[in-house]
């Protein structure tokens, strides 16, 4: 079983922070119409090995957690991420999307 975490960070008035959220949402949306991905929720007392949240920023959120099945399908949402990113995030707005595996390889909207 392999996880895939992702968080959203921006430091942006309160105006632009519903679009943001919209954004988000948007993306998330994307990511639980992928058929190789489902949903993880971690259950029990144990620690979860992953950030349960984005940190230090204006307004951060819960991280939200997949199951995939191979590296090929986490390389196929960076993908996913690059095309959603180069659409819908301005560069250097503050905006980010960060995908991050269960070995802590790493995809980020602003690369």
């Amino acid at each position: 079983m392999r996880h895939l975490d992702i968080q959203r960070t921006h430091l942006l008035t309160y105006v632009e922070q519903i679009r943001i959220i919209q954004l988000y949402g948007d993306f998330l949306n994307l990511l639980l119409d992928t058929p190789s991905l489902a949903e993880y929720t971690f259950v029990g007392d144990g620690r979860i090995p992953f950030p349960e949240s984005s940190s230090g920023h204006w307004v951060d959120n819960p991280s939200i957690f997949f199951k995939y099945n191979n590296e090929s399908d986490f390389d196929e949402l960076g993908q996913l991420l690059d095309n959603f990113a180069s659409q819908h995030i301005v560069p250097n707005s503050g905006v980010a999307i960060s995908l991050t595996s269960w070995n802590n390889k790493k995809h980020y909207s602003w690369n």
